[in-house]
């Protein structure tokens, strides 16, 4: 009987470390993800910032 308990207490243990393992790599795709938009908005903003200046004649810009 002890055996049987420590087998299936194992097996618990396994699954919940499984379903935490999935959930942290779930956050820290989440997180690449988010910093990836935040990086490429900011490059969006930059090539329309510099668009524009452009446009208005600016020196400065490319």
């Amino acid at each position: 009987m002890k055996q049987g308990f420590t087998a299936l207490a194992t097996i618990v243990v396994l699954v919940l470390l499984a379903v935490a393992a999935l959930k942290l790599a779930g956050a820290v795709i989440g997180f690449a993800i988010k910093a990836a938009l935040v990086v490429l908005l900011i490059g969006v903003g930059l090539v329309a910032y510099l668009a524009v200046q452009k446009r208005l004649g600016d020196w400065r810009a490319p």
